[in-house]
C-alpha cells in the first residue's frame, strides 16, 4: 500500500515545480520520507540530500553534515593558492558547488519510491527556486574541535538581479562566498557573471550574511 506522502509527492512532481512554495513544500515531504525510512531501517546515504532538506526550513546550519562541507573547503583553500589542486579535487568540488550531487541523490531517492525524477529544465527551474530559499542562509562551522583555519563559513549570495536565477528553464546562476572570521575568502560558483551589483556584495560580506544565529542540525 503506497504511504500518504508518497502519494502527495508523486501529485505535486506531476504538476512540475517553478515556485518556491512548491520546492519548500516537496523538500518539506522529502525530508519526512527520509526519516520514515530511516525509522524502518532502509538506507540513509543521501547526506547531501538530507542538508539541503533542512537547508530550506533554517536560517543557518552548524551540523556534522554542513561541517564536512566547510572541512571540504578549508582543507581545499591552500591547496586552491597554491595552485595545487587535483582534478580529483576539483570534481569534488564541481560537484559540490553546483548541487550536482543534490541532483542525483534527489532523483536517485525518487526512483527508489517509484517518483518521477526531474531533470533538463525542470531541474533548472526547482534549483532556481531551491537557491532563492536558502539565500543568506549560511553554513557554518561551529562547536570545540572544529579546529578550521581558512573557512568557517559559506554562504549563497543573495545580491543578484531577479532575472539572474528567475525560474524559467534555464541553468540558474550560482555564487557561494567562502569566508573566515567574517572576511570574504574568495567565491566560485557557476552560471554567473559579476555584474556591479554582485560585487558590491563581496566588498562587504557581513552586510549580507546577518545576525550570527545558528539553525538545526545538518
Amino acid at each position: 500500500m503506497e504511504l500518504d506522502i508518497v502519494r502527495k509527492l508523486r501529485a505535486e512532481l506531476q504538476r512540475g515545480t517553478s515556485t518556491e512554495a512548491q520546492v519548500v513544500y516537496l523538500m518539506v515531504k522529502l525530508r519526512k520520507l527520509l526519516d520514515l525510512d530511516a525509522d524502518q531501517g532502509k538506507s540513509s546515504e543521501y547526506g547531501t540530500l538530507r542538508l539541503c532538506c533542512d537547508w530550506t526550513v533554517h536560517v543557518a546550519l552548524s551540523g556534522a553534515r554542513a561541517q564536512r562541507m566547510i572541512k571540504m573547503a578549508d582543507a581545499a583553500y591552500p591547496k586552491l593558492l597554491r595552485g595545487e589542486l587535483t582534478d580529483q579535487d576539483k570534481d569534488e568540488f564541481r560537484n559540490v558547488f553546483s548541487l550536482a550531487r543534490f541532483q542525483e541523490e534527489l532523483n536517485q531517492f525518487l526512483a527508489e519510491h517509484h517518483l518521477p525524477t526531474i531533470s533538463g529544465a525542470q531541474w533548472n527551474s526547482f534549483l532556481a527556486c531551491f537557491l532563492n530559499t536558502i539565500e543568506d542562509c549560511p553554513l557554518r562551522c561551529e562547536g570545540k574541535g572544529t579546529n578550521t583555519t581558512e573557512v568557517d563559513e559559506i554562504v549563497l549570495i543573495k545580491e543578484m538581479e531577479a532575472t539572474d536565477r528567475a525560474a524559467d528553464g534555464k541553468p540558474p546562476q550560482i555564487l557561494w562566498a567562502l569566508c573566515f572570521q567574517g572576511n570574504l575568502k574568495c567565491t566560485m560558483g557557476a552560471n554567473f557573471t559579476l555584474s556591479d551589483k554582485v560585487v558590491d556584495a563581496l566588498v562587504d560580506p557581513g552586510r549580507r550574511r546577518g545576525p550570527q544565529t545558528s539553525g538545526a542540525a545538518a
